[in-house]
């Protein structure tokens, strides 16, 4: 009987569980998130920015510009106003006075003061030399500023008389002054260590406290506050004596400041670069980081919002890469945010970002598998290409378990022909190689059917029917440049038996080829010299029948008549963008459609039935409506700021991985709900949240399981256990939560530490979205 009551028990559980988990729809609008909304040009080298009501002022070297943002998109310059030359560090705009504090060399570097109670016609009142490179200024009281100096402390400059501005006192150096922000009687001053300073009486300041930090190499490079000393927020990083270049570890760092002479830090987080200017507005941070500072030409910006509102517990809410510079500051209005941008290999920029919904919202990490960037997906299977074995995993799994693997060697290129086709290329030498056909009838235990030894290695993979398109490449370098050898070529291969794979044609001289695409009857083979064409209608006779230069292409795919490549040119500071072709004449590809993508290089394209998902080396992954070739149009972007160098569309799920963990400490493979025009017919209504709800796997289980929730919206969640009673077994989490998934391990015990009994329990999440319960399964 009891064995009877046991399988009726199973029997009915298995019906709930196969329903699928209890959460809301995974859709999410790309356009209601964080996105660079203008990108305008050309403008000189931008060094300043700051808004006073609806005017915004950018400082360029010896030039101050205003402009009028009653159109935030389209910012009209009014009028401009010279100042003594050298390159300004920073701009203030308070009391209808602008503070311009200036670097340079031979006298140029100091403080600039202007006038600019009418935007319209600004006024230069007074100007100060300092005795090294000005780095900040903050206003202290109404007859003060303080100038944080290069090497040379913070100097209090009396501006009673603002056409003659004099230095009254010298805050001696601890280090290299950045950064100064001024909090009641207090100066906050970012120099090496974060110094606060009694500044009630600015002509004889007192020394308070440092903030202490964890190791001798840490620096504060800028703070910022919104008036609340319990939430006051520092950019450092981590630089190693006698290094210069790229830094160690970035952070932005909330410090408690209520008690001066005790500062506190309360929490950080990373920052994918150093956080040079932060400014803080309503329980959020706004910060701009530049990514690399050893060479101008290989800068990026970046932009990254940080709520706040529990200082212990700071959250990342959203990160946006933009165009390759420094960065040059941030300014709100509204809902939109002006980051600046310096020059690099361009002029300057002004990005104008759209702030309503800050939050990366939708995005799931999953840091338990290990992230490659040969990946592909394929119906409910994910096909991880690495070193090792090859990786079958379930896609429609958010934890992505693993199936099974299959030990091949050193993988190259992947690609999934049909359902039940995997082709794997392999490096088994220092210059050949080899594809894999792989039967997948059972993705639990898949087949090597062939093996087909070539003479290079598969570096990019394609097929229409029972023919592949295989560009190969390798190269082996021993003794010196000199050695170096070479071998690039394109090859035709049957597969109308996999058992028994033939090389029907191969062409060689094709020069470190790095994609290849079908359309219109003919094969395209990407690299640094652009599209070349072949005529592939006699497989066994391959006829190059034309080339274009759209740029270095890093990537392409077809859809109908048209073939989109992502490009970059070497002149352009690896600019990306995203090209669309005409390919009604294949052998003469036109382009049609061309759009300048923010980031670094956008490295792969994938496309759906309305819109190409790119992904970007330094913005994530980028959403454009191609519905129009001739007019792209860039929609949103996921996860900007990141680098992100592969993309695979699934049936509800766009699927990404990182290049290298640029903001978290690990990298991961990311899982995002494609857009919701892209939803199947009669899907609900899109969400700009992630799908709020709570799954468990496995399910059922016997020792432990791994619970996943997730909050649409930032605040107080628990997630508890109860028994079929409803009596509480135990509390898994309680208190803030960030608006992501979550993933806690519950191990089949209550809160007391004992194990559970086996039966059905019921896992219930209770947050600002909602409550939701999911049943589980508790095996002996």
């Amino acid at each position: 009987m009891r064995l009877r009551s046991h399988l009726a028990l199973l029997v009915s559980v298995a019906s709930w569980l196969t329903g699928g988990p209890a959460t809301a729809d995974p859709c999410v609008d790309w356009t209601d998130r964080l996105r660079s909304l203008v990108d305008i040009r050309p403008m000189n080298h931008v060094y300043g920015i700051a808004v006073q009501n609806d005017h915004l002022f950018l400082a360029y070297d010896g030039l101050l510009a205003t402009y009028d943002t009653a159109d935030p998109l389209a910012p009209v310059l009014i009028e401009t106003l010279a100042f003594t030359p050298g390159r300004p560090s920073n701009l203030v705009v308070e009391n209808d006075l602008a503070f311009v504090a200036r670097t340079g060399l031979g006298g140029t570097e100091g403080l600039s003061i202007l006038e600019v109670s009418d935007p319209t016609t600004p006024v230069l009142l007074g100007e100060l030399t300092t005795p090294a490179a000005a780095r900040d200024v903050a206003p202290a009281g109404e007859s003060h500023v303080l100038i944080a100096i290069d090497e040379g402390g913070v100097l209090v400059v009396d501006i009673s008389e603002p056409t003659t501005p004099a230095i009254v006192h010298t805050i001696p150096p601890w280090g290299v002054a950045q950064g100064i922000a001024v909090l009641g009687d207090h100066a906050l001053v970012a120099e090496g260590k974060l110094r606060i300073h009694d500044v009630s009486d600015p002509s004889s300041p007192v020394f308070v406290a440092a903030v202490p930090y964890p190791g001798v190499y840490w620096r504060y490079v800028d703070v910022a506050h919104d008036g609340d000393p319990s939430r006051v927020v520092a950019g450092r990083h981590y630089h190693p004596a006698g290094t210069s270049g790229w830094y160690d570890e970035m952070r932005i760092s909330v410090i408690d400041v209520t008690s001066p002479d005790a500062p506190v830090e309360m929490g950080s987080v990373p920052c994918p670069g150093v956080p040079n200017h932060v400014l803080v507005s309503g329980g959020l941070a706004y910060v701009a980081y530049t990514t690399n500072e050893s060479s101008p030409s290989a800068q990026d910006v970046g932009f990254q919002i940080v709520d706040i509102s529990d200082p212990s517990v700071p959250v990342t809410l959203g990160v946006l890469g933009v165009d390759p510079a420094w960065s040059a500051g941030v300014a709100l209005r509204g809902d939109r945010a002006f980051v600046a941008e310096g020059g690099g290999h361009y002029s300057g920029a002004l990005q104008v970002v759209d702030i309503s919904n800050p939050s990366d919202a939708g995005i799931q990490r999953v840091d338990s598998v290990a992230p490659s960037d040969l990946f592909a997906v394929r119906g409910g299977s994910m096909y991880v290409g690495r070193e090792g074995p090859l990786e079958i995993r379930d896609a429609d799994d958010p934890l992505l378990p693993l199936i099974a693997t299959l030990p091949l060697g050193f993988q190259t290129a992947l690609h999934v022909a049909t359902d039940r086709l995997l082709l794997v290329g392999t490096l088994e030498s220092t210059m050949e190689g080899v594809l894999h056909v792989i039967d997948l009838s059972d993705p639990a235990n898949p087949t090597v059917t062939a093996e087909l030894p070539l003479a290079s290695a598969p570096e990019e993979i394609a097929s229409v029917g029972p023919v592949a398109y295989v560009a190969q490449y390798s190269e082996c370098c021993c003794d010196g440049e000199e050695d170096c050898i070479q071998i690039a070529e394109f090859s035709v291969i049957d597969l109308t038996d996999p058992g028994a794979p033939a090389v029907l044609a191969t062409i060689p001289g094709i020069l470190q080829p790095s994609c290849v695409a079908v359309a219109a009857g003919h094969v395209y083979v990407g690299n640094s010299a652009g599209i070349h064409v072949f005529d592939v209608s006699d497989p066994l006779y391959p006829v190059n029948v034309g080339s274009t230069d759209p740029g270095w292409v890093m990537s392409m795919a077809s859809r109908g008549d048209v073939l989109f490549a992502t490009v970059g040119k070497w002149d352009m500071g690896f600019a990306s963008a995203l090209v669309m072709l005409s390919v009604v004449d294949p052998v003469d590809p036109m382009v049609v459609g061309r759009l300048n993508l923010p980031g670094e290089r956008a490295l792969d394209v994938e496309l759906d039935d309305t819109f190409a998902y790119v992904a970007n080396d330094r913005s994530g992954v980028q959403l454009v409506d191609v519905t129009d070739p001739e007019s792209p149009e860039l929609l949103g972007e996921a996860y900007a700021g990141l680098s992100v160098r592969r993309v695979e569309v699934g049936t509800t799920t766009v699927f990404a991985v990182e290049s290298r963990a640029r903001l978290e400490e690990t990298s991961g493979f990311l899982l995002v709900p494609r857009h919701g025009a892209a939803a199947t017919p009669g899907a609900p209504p899109v969400s700009a949240s992630p799908a709020a709800g709570v799954t468990l796997h496995p399910n059922p289980f016997t020792g432990s399981t791994t619970v996943a929730f997730t909050l649409g919206r930032r605040g107080p969640a628990t997630l508890s256990v109860f028994d079929v009673r409803g009596r509480r077994v135990a509390d898994l989490v309680s208190g803030m939560q960030s608006p992501r998934t979550h993933r806690v391990t519950w191990d089949g015990r209550d809160d007391g530490g004992n194990a559970v009994a086996a039966g059905v329990y019921w896992v219930r999440l209770e947050s600002p979205d909602g409550v939701f319960v999911q049943k589980t399964l508790r095996l002996r």
